[in-house]
């Protein structure tokens, strides 16, 4: 029974996504290439038709990002704002409607409670709703049957705003059956949270959002040619968008089209020319999408800490990548060009992004800070040893064993959100201070809060080692020695110098691939990028930021390099752990990279 249900729910939307990919491909086939191009072209050459697009287009969005906030105080501006850019980029990337998922996870990553994230999500999308057939109920009349549509969609918008206002009563109020269902119980008390007076500034901000969305028509309409009203371009749109509420291609393609034709022609637009205006504008959705969206969403992947302590970094890709893409689609558009000269926009535009970034990294390591004085004997301040751990009850008394105390003052552990008894062991091992993070936020937090902790001490050099037992605190000296004569602000235990054993061959290939990659950015030779054995001295720990919470590794040393920081490597031995888990995963295969990116665009 259930496999004949999935076969035929399969076959189902097989057959759905082939009629809307036959659609789009018709479509395709039926537009003026010509007068797409030049219509396009017309657009970039007319800034007041631009300028209308971008602002009334950013606005709606601004605007729902207001009423979301209105909700979700604790989500605040802001970040409702980049969300729901993510989510767009997402659904026009996505061949059903993601970003309705995506919005609710990342507004928990942002701080908000998971429940009030889903319930002021589901809230807003029936605004949504409810806002679109209030437009077309007030603006269809004017189309080709004007007797039969006000009825008909009084109707609808009565039907659904009386059942959505009742259900939103109803989970607000508790149902008998809610007891039942932990979750729906939780549920609805987070929608009882939602306060009629927020409710209402919410909806109230909703509606003029969708009006703005009729700008996108508008002015594609204009660059064709094509006479329209304003009360049209609206109309006609929020009945497309009403049909865009569930879908099965990229952005819609296909349904979109065909359902603003049809609006179009019922307002008395020929086919043709309705299926070009349609399509212009759908692309023009699709460049603010592939723009604008894209880049908060990079932002948003590059900022992978998620965590509220991180959004004080000032990030230069959003901006870059809206420039870089809206002159790549602008300069398409003015030069009437094809998809292989757009493509060598975008290869030089970046490239010379990219080539500024990596001049400002390699100016740190060609050009460092003065040599500092050796560290005299009779210097009284202390070195500070920094280890954190997660969930590392097994293995951290070995590596405290191992420290020597002759040449370390004062010992942190950093427990970053354990289950077992990390902090516990730490405490008992008469360590002298034990950092508590209550969640696990990331090795790189974890580094970050070390170093912020050490500074209370006013040492004269910081050691960091992990909590494994992989690296051997005895062999400490090795990385005090160039901080304390002088020669370095910061050092690297290189296994690559010393010795290893038990590394299996994919992790030293992969080891081999980051360093590389690492040693490329920052302009200088580096044999072990990612090693967990560093010192630094009291000038390098002043000046160190770690902007990546998942890791650390690679952000630090382009950070620091780029502060012309002195390096240094030195060979260590290191040996592969017998207790706990390595943080290394599939995830460090996007996530690294996407923060040394982050990490060179920081201002």
């Amino acid at each position: 029974m259930g496999c004949s249900t999935y076969g035929w729910t399969r076959r189902r939307s097989l057959i759905a996504i082939a009629v809307a990919s036959t659609t789009a491909i018709a479509a395709a086939l039926a537009i003026d290439v010509e007068l797409m191009a030049s219509a396009g072209g017309h657009l970039v050459r007319t800034p007041a038709l631009l300028a209308l697009f971008l602002a009334a287009y950013a606005s709606a969005f601004v605007l729902r990002a207001v009423a979301w906030s209105v909700l979700a105080p604790t989500l605040g501006l802001r970040h409702a704002l980049a969300i729901l850019h993510v989510a767009l980029f997402v659904n026009h990337v996505a061949p059903v409607k993601a970003g309705e998922i995506v919005r609710p996870l990342l507004a928990g990553r942002r701080g908000v409670d998971p429940l009030e994230a889903t319930a002021t999500s589901i809230v807003t999308r029936i605004f949504d709703v409810l806002s679109l057939l209030a437009i077309v109920v007030l603006l269809m009349p004017s189309a080709a049957n004007p007797a039969a549509a006000p009825q008909v969609m009084t109707l609808v918008l009565v039907v659904g705003g009386a059942v959505a206002i009742a259900g939103l009563v109803w989970l607000r109020a508790g149902s008998p059956l809610l007891p039942r269902l932990p979750f729906a119980e939780r549920f609805s008390d987070a929608l009882a949270k939602l306060s009629l007076p927020r409710l209402a500034a919410a909806g109230l901000l909703t509606l003029p959002s969708w009006v703005l969305e009729g700008a996108v028509l508008f002015v594609a309409a204009s660059a064709l040619g094509a006479e329209i009203s304003v009360e049209t371009a609206i109309a006609a749109t929020a009945f497309t968008l009403g049909f865009q509420t569930l879908h099965i291609t990229p952005g819609g393609i296909g349904v979109y089209e065909a359902s603003m034709t049809g609006a179009l022609l019922a307002f008395g637009f020929a086919p043709e020319e309705a299926l070009s205006v349609a399509v212009l504008a759908h692309a023009m959705k699709f460049a603010y999408s592939f723009t604008v969206g894209l880049a908060f969403t990079v932002n948003e992947l590059a900022d992978t800490g998620w965590a509220a302590d991180r959004l004080g970094h000032r990030n230069l890709p959003l901006g870059a990548v809206v420039l870089a893409q809206l002159a790549i689609v602008a300069g398409y558009f003015a030069a009437d060009t094809h998809l292989r000269t757009v493509v060598t926009l975008e290869a030089v535009l970046f490239g010379a992004i990219a080539l500024a970034a990596l001049a400002r990294q390699w100016f740190g390591t060609w050009r460092p800070l003065p040599a500092t004085p050796t560290i005299a004997a009779q210097d009284a301040r202390p070195v500070v040893l920094i280890i954190p751990a997660h969930n590392e009850a097994a293995a951290l008394p070995a590596t405290l064993a191992r420290v020597p105390h002759a040449l370390v003052q004062r010992t942190i552990v950093v427990d970053d959100g354990s289950t077992d008894a990390t902090a516990d062991v730490a405490m008992s091992s008469g360590v002298d201070l034990v950092v508590r993070h209550k969640r696990n936020r990331g090795l790189g937090a974890a580094v970050r809060s070390g170093l912020d902790a050490a500074k209370a001490f006013d040492p004269k050099a910081v050691v960091y080692v992990d909590a494994d037992g992989e690296y051997d605190p005895a062999e400490l000296d090795r990385l005090l020695a160039p901080i304390l004569s002088g020669d370095a602000d910061y050092v690297l235990g290189s296994r690559c110098l010393g010795q290893r054993s038990g590394q299996r061959a994919s992790r030293r290939w992969g080891n081999s691939l980051f360093t590389a990659l690492l040693g490329f950015t920052a302009g200088r030779r580096i044999t072990d990028g990612q090693t967990g054995y560093r010192a630094f001295s009291s000038r390098a720990l002043g000046a160190a930021e770690i902007i990546h919470d998942y890791n650390y590794a690679q952000v630090l040393t382009l950070d620091l390099l780029r502060k012309r920081m002195r390096m240094r490597e030195v060979p260590v031995t290191w040996r592969i752990r017998t207790t706990g888990t390595s943080f290394v995963n599939l995830d460090y295969l996007w996530r690294v990279p996407l923060g040394m990116l982050r990490e060179m665009m920081t201002t």
